[in-house]
């Protein structure tokens, strides 16, 4: 599955844009949607030979029945650009499965408070550096219409193995990034988004550490204070203890 992550990456970036429409991966599933665009209808025929060699590699490959796409299909009456369907047929566009899977997957493993604090800082850093730049106040929200910064909130943010437990917790954690991401940016560095988390990530291992080994220091100085302070037991005369024995 690797191969096949590697190969639908080297594509073009308008391939790319196109496959988040056709194409939905979850983890070594691959499901091709059947889009109501007829002008998409194709899209995913260039990748089929990827797929294929995916299937070879134990992957997965979904295909939804292809749709008709008929004239009585549409709503004739809605607007040129935008018609809707009447639904005669399935059919859905790899996006549309996103949402509904994401939210549920942030809700399961708890960390719904750190996503919100995460995208809130990214709001509060954006316009504060368009209020600095004098940038125009919708330009720091176009990363977030992107692929990557969606698998980034909804994937490696909140990933359960790096990130707390407690809901403040988690909430400091994500607007944390979304800080650091900010200075970033006004430093005029990419792949922002990654070297945030990297950052905080290890500012917080290096803290626990640090934590640790300082509570295991002042628990062996405490073992050691009380050890030294205990009162040792009186001493037995020989005489006594012969008494004793004699008894």
């Amino acid at each position: 599955m690797v191969g096949f992550g590697v190969a639908f990456d080297q594509h073009t970036s308008l391939a790319l844009v196109i496959s988040q429409q056709r194409i939905l991966v979850v983890g070594e599933t691959v499901i091709e949607a059947p889009m109501a665009l007829r002008s998409r209808y194709t899209d995913a025929f260039p990748y089929r030979h990827i797929f294929q060699q995916a299937m070879l590699d134990a992957a997965r490959w979904i295909a939804a029945p292809k749709p008709q796409l008929p004239d009585d299909g549409y709503d004739e009456h809605a607007d040129q650009d935008h018609k809707s369907l009447r639904n005669l047929e399935p059919v859905f566009d790899a996006a549309n499965v996103l949402p509904p899977i994401t939210a549920y997957y942030v809700m399961r493993v708890g960390r719904l408070p750190l996503v919100a604090a995460w995208v809130t800082g990214f709001v509060l850093q954006g316009q504060f550096r368009a209020f600095l730049s004098g940038t125009p106040h919708l330009v720091p929200f176009t990363p977030m219409t992107s692929a990557a910064f969606i698998v980034f909130t909804l994937y490696m943010v909140p990933d359960p193995a790096t990130t707390p437990l407690k809901p403040l917790r988690q909430a400091l954690f994500g607007f944390s990034v979304a800080m650091v991401y900010g200075a970033l940016q006004m430093m005029h560095k990419v792949f922002g988004l990654f070297f945030a988390l990297l950052i905080v990530c290890a500012i917080r291992g290096l803290s626990l550490h640090i934590y640790a080994l300082w509570k295991r220091w002042t628990r062996n100085e405490n073992a050691g204070a009380g050890i030294a302070g205990a009162v040792p037991a009186p001493a037995v005369g020989n005489a006594a203890l012969e008494r004793s024995e004699g008894a």
